[in-house]
């Protein structure tokens, strides 16, 4: 390839001519412009017939565009048309390609649907509500005994149902990938005494119901239903392998079983696959159908197995200390089950020469530090380190890392707090979405209860800076806090929204108030009175009709309109006066789990996809371990690596799939699809043996997350520790890396 020179590792992968064959790659290795320069290679060397290509199979939609761009220009390099001899595809989406062929095989219509998250999400939602209830009673033999009434009331009336619900969620997708449909489930469960698995076959059966009435699949069936295609046409196999002599699979580790069935399917027994992933970068598997084991056995199995161990990103201290995590997981790991969590290669860094170099030595920095303190004390101190480093290098990049998307919002808080710049376009939501959801919300939580005078001062919070269109003037904050000072006087709400002859609660204000406050009340009044009328409207016009009133920027609008497809699904307007006010209010949770960021949702104005941490040089991108995948900074922190958010399956440890108030400690989880399992198999279920070995498996992941958030930093890498509550301990792994370094500088000396 024309301006290419490829490392000893990647040649030996452009030599591939046909056959199976794995990759092994380490992080920043390039594995995708590999990947991309071989399909190049195949297209380019005359491997192809007329009417065939290469297909290129990865895992998001993001990867999607990147190898296109990719591989077009290495095509136009050597002055072939772009676009010509090559196909990308994600997994769901080759499997639609291939279903879409012949619907009628499967049963479908030829305008056949497969339904997002949020509307799986939405249908499986309401088969949870019509089941639950006749399970309920049995399902509380699996609380604590010893829980006070108050407790066990609030428990089964606010958490047990949403959590069971992602139980059976779970549980479905597990049964699914198993083959295994509601008819055959529910001959397993014949005789069988009540348990967790007749609730889920109850709704999995309501569930597909709901499906079949929208003559849709949801991402689950669709792969199913793939692979049944290809299973009983060997017609179409067969155009397909022709079509397809050369398959190449990208980010390989989170495959499922039943997604690396298609494509052995289309590969065949002697076809041409070539396979590439890091099964220590596999951090998605808990309690979903993706293991890095099917990718380690494909290394195994293959033609030929090739290393991509050379990284340019790290600098050699920093690779020391993530080839230390892998060599101690594997030799030293005090749980020994856990000792086949991480792989080699190891990393190596870039031969001498190579255009992308290591970072200098002199120029790296690793310090591992916990010093007892608590989570708030920990990112003060972080805080105080970021502070301090940013304008000495404002043309340098710096990530946050934390374990979990609640822990990035309070970071957000403290950076704000603290005047620091920062991009938050990494966490699930941005700050513009959180702020359009929150001011929706409240005024929603008004309409939920038009009689409570309570909700009055924040929804005139809202109105006063976004109808009047206040500034945020230390001026406009004294006025405001007068009008709110006048409005908490206001006991009964309907004599100032409604008055009648002799009952109106501002008139009789009136000789108390200036004229300004007298008039933004009575603005304020006819605001109310507009947004009260519009309950009467479906849910989506509702939510419309109000964002017109306080929202000019247009990604707001448009967000709200995404608001609007989430909360109609949730929606009842059809039902009476006091099913309208519980919807009303069960929609304000929504509004406000979006707001607190505690619900996933598509933002308008900043999307992960495409995400560059090259436009953010002098800010903070705070982002989660897992949402960091794929990107680097010279500067990265890590907080909160303690044996709570990093367990290792020590004893007394405590992990987050276990509730608090479920006995024994128990993961309905992984219990849950144990016992479908041992039913299915005709085996003995022993509960809580699936509940250790989903420790097991939790405890691997967050080594590779670990390994994860290492290998983001180029240059520097700040590791730290909390003590939580008062209970927590540095994390097994932590304790020996610091170990490794020792001694290591401190965090606020960076």
């Amino acid at each position: 390839m024309a301006g290419f020179e490829p490392r000893p590792a990647q040649k030996a992968i452009l030599e591939y001519k046909k056959g199976t064959m794995g990759i092994a790659a380490v992080p920043g290795s390039g594995k995708t412009w590999t990947l991309s320069q071989l399909a190049s290679a195949l297209i380019i060397d005359g491997a192809l017939q007329r009417g065939q290509e290469v297909l290129i199979v990865t895992l998001v939609n993001a990867a999607v565009d990147n190898f296109r761009q990719r591989i077009a220009a290495f095509l136009q390099e050597r002055g072939l048309l772009p676009g010509l001899g090559y196909r990308v595809r994600t997994l769901h989406s080759l499997a639609h390609e291939i279903v879409a062929m012949v619907p009628s095989a499967a049963g479908l219509p030829a305008d056949f649907a497969v339904v997002d998250e949020r509307v799986a999400e939405s249908i499986l939602k309401n088969a949870f509500r019509a089941a639950y209830p006749r399970y309920e009673l049995s399902i509380y033999g699996y609380l604590k005994e010893d829980l006070n009434e108050f407790k066990r009331r609030k428990i089964t009336k606010d958490q047990l149902p949403d959590m069971l619900q992602r139980v059976v969620q779970n549980s479905i997708s597990h049964l699914k990938n198993r083959r295994v449909d509601v008819a055959t489930l529910n001959n397993h469960l014949v005789d069988q005494p009540a348990s967790m698995a007749h609730l889920v076959r109850d709704v999995y059966d309501r569930y597909q119901q709901g499906l079949a009435t929208r003559g849709a699949l949801d991402f689950d069936d669709l792969i199913t239903t793939a692979i049944d295609v290809l299973a009983h046409d060997d017609t179409l196999v067969q155009r397909l392998q022709r079509k397809w002599p050369y398959v190449l699979e990208d980010e390989a580790q989170d495959s499922s079983a039943l997604q690396e069935q298609i494509l052995r399917y289309l590969t065949g027994e002697a076809g041409n696959w070539v396979r590439v992933g890091d099964p220590n970068q596999a951090i998605y598997e808990t309690f979903t159908t993706a293991h890095p084991r099917y990718l380690k056995a494909f290394l195994e199995e293959a033609d030929y197995k090739r290393d991509l161990p050379n990284s340019g990103r790290s600098g050699r201290p920093i690779i020391r200390v993530a080839n230390e995590l892998i060599r101690w997981v594997r030799e030293e790991h005090p749980v020994v089950p856990l000792r086949d969590a991480l792989d080699i290669p190891y990393i190596e860094p870039t031969p001498p020469g190579d255009p992308q170099p290591n970072p200098a030595d002199d120029l790296c920095n690793v310090a591992f530090v916990f010093r007892g303190d608590t989570n708030e004390q920990e990112l003060a101190r972080v805080l105080g380190s970021v502070k301090k480093w940013l304008p000495d290098h404002p043309d340098a990049t710096l990530a946050l890392l934390v374990p979990t998307h609640a822990q990035g919002a309070e970071a957000i808080r403290a950076l704000e707090k603290a005047g620091i710049p920062y991009s938050d376009a990494l966490l699930r939501l941005t700050t513009s979405t959180r702020e359009a959801a929150g001011a929706l919300g409240r005024i929603l939580d008004h309409l939920a209860h038009p009689a409570s005078h309570k909700t009055l001062p924040t929804v005139y919070k809202v109105w006063f800076f976004r109808v009047l269109k206040e500034e945020d003037t230390e001026e406009a904050q004294e006025r405001l806090a007068l009008h709110l000072d006048v409005l908490a006087t206001c006991e009964e709400s309907e004599t100032y929204i409604w008055p009648r002859p002799g009952h109106d609660w501002l008139e009789e204000k009136k000789e108390d108030l200036s004229d300004e406050t007298y008039f933004c009340m009575r603005q304020f009044r006819t605001q109310l009175q507009y947004w009260q009328q519009l309950v009467l409207l479906p849910v989506s016009e509702m939510l419309t009709a109000i964002a017109q009133t306080i929202f000019d920027e247009p990604e707001k609008l448009a967000m709200t309109q995404l608001f609007a497809e989430i909360l109609n699904d949730r929606s009842a307007y059809h039902l009476g006066l006091e099913k309208r006010i519980t919807t009303l209010d069960e929609l304000n949770q929504e509004l406000y789990a979006i707001a607190r960021d505690k619900r996933r949702v598509r933002s308008i104005e900043a999307d992960k996809t495409g995400f560059d941490p090259e436009d953010h040089k002098g800010e903070v991108v705070v982002a989660t371990m897992h949402g960091a995948k794929g990107l680097e900074w010279d500067r990265v922190y890590m907080l909160s690596v303690n044996d709570y958010d990093f367990p290792s399956a020590m004893e007394g440890e405590k992990f987050r799939a276990e509730r608090w108030y479920v006995r024994n400690s128990l993961s309905l989880d992984a219990e849950t699809m144990a016992q479908l399992d041992a039913f299915i198999d005709g085996v003995t279920y022993e509960e809580g043996a699936a509940t250790q070995e989903a420790r097991y498996d939790y405890a691997r992941e967050r080594l590779r997350l670990l390994y994860v958030g290492i290998t983001r930093a180029r240059k520097e890498l700040m590791v730290t520790s909390n003590i939580g509550r008062g209970r927590n301990q540095p994390a097994v792994a932590f304790t020996a890396l610091k170990s490794f370094l020792d001694p290591s500088p401190e965090v606020q000396d960076g």
